[in-house]
């Protein structure tokens, strides 16, 4: 019986001596071939080309339907953005309508994840509010009237 346990302790041993190993060498691996990086950008692309692929759709969407079905697909897809893409229908203000900047600030502030300060600032001001709580109350009638 001591053969044998020292048999299986050894292979044990071996065993995770050779998972160690092989952990180190894939950090390794995936350091020096620089995997992670590679991959964080990936994402970072995915993301910024959902961002393109949103304001295209929106765009198409604005050649080819009448007005009323128009404006009701519009704020289908803003209903169902995700926080980066509602972000940037923010970031990017000049290029959509009030109504569409307004109902993305309204599901952003609904999140609790709002833009920073200075972009709100810049809308306010770009749409002529004298206040923040103006502007607050014309997304919050905007966002009711949409629900």
């Amino acid at each position: 019986m001591d053969i044998s346990t020292g048999f299986i302790g050894s292979f044990i041993l071996f065993l995770l001596v050779v998972i160690v190993v092989f952990l180190l060498l894939r950090e390794l691996i995936m350091w020096y071939w620089k995997i992670n990086t590679i991959i964080t950008n990936q994402n970072e692309t995915n993301k910024l080309l959902k961002s393109i692929f949103f304001k295209l759709d929106l765009v198409n969407s604005e050649n080819k339907d009448p007005e009323s079905s128009n404006q009701e697909n519009i704020l289908i897809k803003i209903k169902k953005s995700t926080d980066y893409e509602l972000e940037e229908i923010i970031k990017s203000y000049k290029s959509y309508s009030s109504k569409e900047v307004f109902l993305a600030l309204g599901i952003l502030k609904k999140r609790n994840s709002l833009p920073p300060f200075a972009i709100i600032t810049d809308i306010r001001d770009h749409y002529n509010f004298d206040s923040y709580d103006a502007l607050w109350e014309e997304v919050t009638l905007l966002l009711n009237e949409n629900n």
